[in-house]
């Protein structure tokens, strides 16, 4: 039988004697629960992307800055903080095709500091401005 979560950490900290042996039972313990604590917040990011289907990854090394995309580094790194997402606002990103709006999209959705957070994400390939 195959030991998961905090058995299989358990299992580990025996499999390394003199490794976890100075410290207290409260030490040892903590670190099991936060071992285990990464593993669910880990299983439930990669239930999440998998739910999205989304068919790109991206990260924030893969901006592109020049100067036809008209890109303000500072604004992108203040966007990138994603203080917009927990005051509860939307984001509209605009522009010509090419230009990455797509990848920046799948980077917003990927990174980890957005687990906890839900989105939709709606596609339009023209906006009806009547």
């Amino acid at each position: 039988m195959k030991l998961t979560g905090m058995g299989a950490s358990l299992s580990s900290q025996m499999e390394q004697p003199g490794t976890y042996e100075e410290l207290s039972f409260r030490e040892r313990l903590t670190l099991l629960v936060t071992r285990e604590s990464l593993e669910r917040d880990q299983r439930k990011q990669k239930r999440l992307l998998q739910k999205a289907r989304l068919r790109l990854e991206t990260s924030v090394h893969d901006i592109d800055y020049q100067p036809a995309r008209n890109l303000e580094p500072s604004r992108i790194a203040q966007l990138n903080q994603n203080e917009w997402v927990h005051r509860g606002q939307n984001l509209l990103i605009t522009g010509p095709g090419g230009y990455g709006k797509t990848l920046w999209i799948v980077h917003w959705v990927t990174m980890p500091a957005r687990r906890v957070c839900s989105g939709q994400l709606i596609l339009a390939t023209a906006l009806d401005c009547k």
